[in-house]
C-alpha cells in the first residue's frame, strides 16, 4: 500500500456558511406566508460535499439524499420595508419537506422571498428515523428555526440526536447545512430574480473508518475476525456542527483557530483563520504535497456524550501468507463504520494538550491465524494500537486504516481524508 498522509478534517464543515441553498423537486415553488412588498425569486444549487458525480451512475450509499428539509428564515435589513430592522422580527418564510429528491445533481430550486433581507437558509437530509436523546422524534416545525434574542440560536441549532435509536447506516445518514446571505434590494435586483452562484453543500454528520490489511509474513495466513475502535463516541451527536469562533476582543476575534503541528516551542501552536470552510478546502489542497499541518479541534460534541468502544460490523478477512517473491494481496474489509464525531482528548492531565484539545484514538484487532507449517490455528488479540496522524475526529472524516502483519505483531497506517476537497466561502459560523 501507498498510504499517503493526509489530514484534512473532511467535513467540508457543512454548516455554518456561506450564502445560499439548495434543492430539487418537480413541485412548483411556493409563495411567503407574509408578503411585504413584491416577491422576488430566490433560486439555488445544492449538492453533496464529496460526492461522486460521474455522468449516468447512481450516487453512492453515503451521497444518497432521500430526502430534504429547506427552510428559509428571514429578518428585514435596513431600508426593507416594515419595521424598523433594528427592531425586525425573524419570520420563517418556507419550511419545505421534499420527499422526492432524484438522482441529477447539483439540485436546483426556485422560492419565492422578500428582497432587501437577511435570510437564514438551513437544508436538512434524511431526516426520517431521526430522534432525540428522549427517544421522541425531532421537531422541525417552523417555532424551531426562529433565533432567540441575545445568543442568535435557534433550537435546532441545539439539536442532539440519537444514533442508537435509528439505523446509523450508509444510506440513512443525516446531512445538514446552514447559509446566511443578504438578498438586497428589490430595485438591485434584475427581472424580479436573484441566483446564488456557487453550489450549497450537505455534510454528512458522521464519519467513517474502513479498514485494508496486508500480510508481510511468511510464516502465517491471518483471518481478521473483528475489530474494536476505541475511545469513540458512539450514541449522539450535534445534528448541527458547534465549531467555536473566537469571542473575546483583539486582533483575532471572529476567527477560528487550528492547531499547526510545524510551530517551534517557542512559537504559539494556534493558527487564526478567517473561517473554517474555507481552510479545509486549503487543507484539502496542501494534503496532496504531503504539506497539510492543521487540525481543527475546536468544537462541541454533546453534554454526556462518553467515549466507547465501537465494534466493526464484519464478519471475517482472510490474507493468506506472503510468500518470499511479494507481499499478500491487500484485502479490504467490505463493510466501513460510521460513527458519530468524537472528542477524546490526548492527554486530560496534560493542562497544554488539554488547551490544544488534540484528541488520540486506537484499534483493537482479533485475529485466527494459521502458522505455514501446518500447527494448530490459534486465536490471537493484538494490544491496543494509536492510530497515527489522526488528531481530530469531525464530522464528515474518512479514516482509511491500514492495517499491515509482520511476524510477530502489526503496525497501523492512516490516511485521513475530506470526503471532499470543494473550496467553500462562508459567510456565517455557528
Amino acid at each position: 500500500m501507498n498510504w499517503k498522509h493526509r489530514h484534512i478534517i473532511g467535513i467540508c464543515l457543512l454548516l455554518c456558511g456561506l450564502s445560499g441553498f439548495i434543492a430539487c423537486t418537480d413541485e412548483s415553488p411556493e409563495f411567503p406566508r407574509e408578503e411585504e412588498g413584491a416577491p422576488i425569486s430566490l433560486t439555488f444549487q445544492a449538492d453533496v460535499a464529496g460526492a461522486s458525480t460521474r455522468a449516468g451512475e447512481e450516487p453512492v450509499e453515503d451521497d444518497r439524499v432521500e430526502t430534504l428539509r429547506i427552510v428559509i428564515v428571514s429578518k428585514a435589513t435596513e431600508g426593507g420595508t416594515g419595521s424598523n430592522p433594528a427592531d425586525a422580527e425573524w419570520k420563517v418564510e418556507h419550511n419545505k419537506p421534499i420527499t422526492s429528491v432524484g438522482p441529477q445533481r447539483p439540485l436546483e430550486y426556485t422560492f419565492q422571498v422578500a428582497a432587501n433581507s437577511l435570510k437564514r437558509v438551513y437544508l436538512i437530509a434524511n431526516e426520517s428515523g431521526l430522534k432525540g436523546i428522549n427517544g421522541q422524534s425531532l421537531d422541525f416545525s417552523d417555532r424551531q428555526f426562529i433565533p432567540a434574542e441575545g445568543t442568535g440560536r435557534a433550537p435546532v441549532d441545539d439539536y442532539v440526536f440519537d444514533v442508537s435509536k435509528q439505523a446509523y447506516n450508509p444510506s440513512a445518514l443525516p446531512m445538514t447545512a446552514l447559509y446566511e446571505i443578504n438578498v438586497p434590494p428589490l430595485k438591485e435586483i434584475e427581472n424580479g430574480g436573484f441566483a446564488w452562484p456557487n453550489p450549497l453543500y450537505l455534510v454528512r454528520a458522521a464519519t467513517k473508518f474502513s479498514f485494508e490489511f496486508t500480510n508481510r509474513s511468511t510464516r502465517k495466513a491471518v483471518t481478521v475476525t473483528g475489530i474494536d475502535i476505541d475511545r469513540v463516541i458512539t450514541d449522539r451527536m450535534y445534528l448541527m456542527p458547534h465549531v467555536n469562533k473566537i469571542t473575546s476582543e483583539g486582533e483575532h476575534k471572529g476567527k477560528y483557530w487550528v492547531f499547526d503541528d510545524t510551530k517551534t516551542e517557542t512559537d504559539d501552536p494556534k493558527s487564526y483563520i478567517a473561517d473554517w470552510v474555507e481552510w479545509m478546502g486549503q487543507e484539502a489542497t496542501a494534503s496532496e504535497t504531503g504539506n497539510d499541518h492543521q487540525w481543527l479541534t475546536d468544537y462541541e460534541v454533546p453534554d454526556n456524550a462518553t467515549p466507547r468502544t465501537a465494534t466493526v460490523p464484519f464478519t471475517s478477512a482472510e490474507i493468506p501468507a506472503a510468500t518470499d517473491a511479494e507481499l499478500s494481496p491487500s484485502v479490504k474489509v467490505p463493510d466501513a463504520i460510521y460513527l458519530p464525531e468524537s472528542k477524546t482528548v490526548k492527554d486530560e492531565n496534560d493542562p497544554s494538550l488539554k488547551d490544544l484539545q488534540l484528541q488520540e484514538y486506537s484499534i483493537t484487532v482479533h485475529t485466527k491465524e494459521q502458522a505455514t507449517d501446518g500447527t494448530e490455528e490459534k486465536e490471537k488479540t493484538y494490544s491496543p494500537q494509536t492510530l497515527p496522524h489522526l488528531a481530530s475526529l469531525f464530522r464528515n472524516t474518512h479514516v482509511m486504516v491500514g492495517i499491515v502483519f509482520t511476524d510477530h505483531d502489526i503496525a497501523c497506517e492512516v490516511d485521513v481524508i475530506p470526503y471532499s476537497e470543494v473550496i467553500l466561502d462562508p459567510e456565517f459560523g455557528l
